[in-house]
């Protein structure tokens, strides 16, 4: 079965980042596909194309498609046939996430390694050599990837204070893991889907933070999105935004964005910009706490492609680049019909 897909694509080819930049429109007959169901596409750093379905992991070359399907019997195989996505952090495989756990692709031997987190994976960050495997319901994985293998996973231990406070997190978060490098890289913020920990990765001691009825305290315990910005972690939870100042671990909360989603925290131009649902906002002045509203729609998709623009898009498909020059925001329509998810 061939699909013609048409795609707003957003990708940078490299290896030492999950962030992807440069915006393209690409129309591609793909044969093969086995599902309608596609979670998402992936261009590697050699530009094949990963397609992530339900019942497979496709991979086009531009001519030909291979499908790669999970075998039980055979451990080099994908781990599951439902596909979320596909990511790379070197020049030598791509990782996928499925909804069993996380596998890797080698370039070299074509096979599959399986990377038992035993809980699908909501989201990857990489720091150094070693990679932070959030999931659904069993903590986060600390991977080595020069050794190959998992060295630590954090849990939620209700009879260890120092454990973090969930084992749970969504897909719904964003940039919820975070290393304070400036503390000598020992530092790994972890906002969960109840509340923030500070944790130290030499001593394993943790500090919990959590929404309580006081003014020092987070605004709600579902944490989307951590931003740092110098000293201070900018936290987007989903009934408001709260500033922490790491010296102290102070917290400030910003009535301007009471009961709202904060869903992302970027920086655009140098200017610090923050996604809600019903619109993105820029901060004028830290210190009066002011904003302004640089576009505006409802239940809002964003993708950050540089460090200079990000694009937009909404539940009816329409699709903006949003761009910083000449000092100013300013917006150019990509399209109108688009058939991203």
């Amino acid at each position: 079965m061939t699909f013609r897909l048409t795609y707003l694509f957003l990708f940078l080819v490299s290896t030492n980042t999950f962030s992807q930049e440069g915006l393209i429109f690409r129309q591609l007959d793909i044969p093969n596909i086995p599902s309608e169901n596609i979670n998402s596409i992936f261009i590697d750093n050699r530009g094949f194309n990963w397609i992530s379905t339900d019942e497979g992991l496709v991979r086009f070359d531009g001519v030909n498609s291979s499908i790669f399907r999970s075998n039980p019997f055979d451990e080099n195989t994908i781990s599951d046939n439902s596909i979320k996505s596909v990511f790379q952090v070197n020049d030598n495989g791509v990782f996928i996430s499925t909804i069993s756990g996380l596998d890797y692709f080698d370039y070299e031997s074509l096979n599959f390694k399986r990377i038992e987190s035993n809980s699908s994976p909501t989201s990857n960050y990489k720091f150094s050599s070693y990679l932070f495997t959030s999931t659904e319901n069993e903590g986060v994985y600390i991977y080595d990837l020069e050794k190959d293998t998992i060295i630590e996973n954090l849990k939620f231990d209700p009879r260890n204070p120092l454990s973090i406070s969930s084992s749970n997190f969504s897909y719904l978060q964003n940039n919820h893991v975070l290393i304070s490098s400036e503390e000598g890289d020992s530092t790994l913020w972890i906002g969960s889907t109840n509340g923030l920990n500070r944790y130290n990765l030499k001593t394993g001691s943790n500090k919990r933070f959590y929404s309580e009825d006081s003014d020092n305290s987070l605004p709600s315990n579902f944490i989307y999105d951590i931003f740092k910005y110098d000293k201070l972690l900018f936290i987007g939870t989903d009934k408001g935004l709260a500033l922490i100042n790491i010296n102290d671990n102070s917290i400030e909360k910003f009535d301007f964005f009471i009961n709202k989603s904060v869903l992302n925290v970027f920086e655009i131009g140098g200017t610090l910009c923050f996604h809600t649902l019903d619109g993105i906002f820029k901060l004028d002045d830290i210190i009066t706490k002011s904003f302004t509203k640089i576009y505006s729609g409802n239940e809002l998709n964003l993708k950050v492609t540089n460090k200079n623009e990000f694009v937009v898009w909404d539940d009816k498909s329409r699709v903006e680049r949003v761009f910083y020059f000449n000092d100013e925001f300013q917006k150019q329509l990509l399209n109108d019909n688009s058939n991203i998810q």
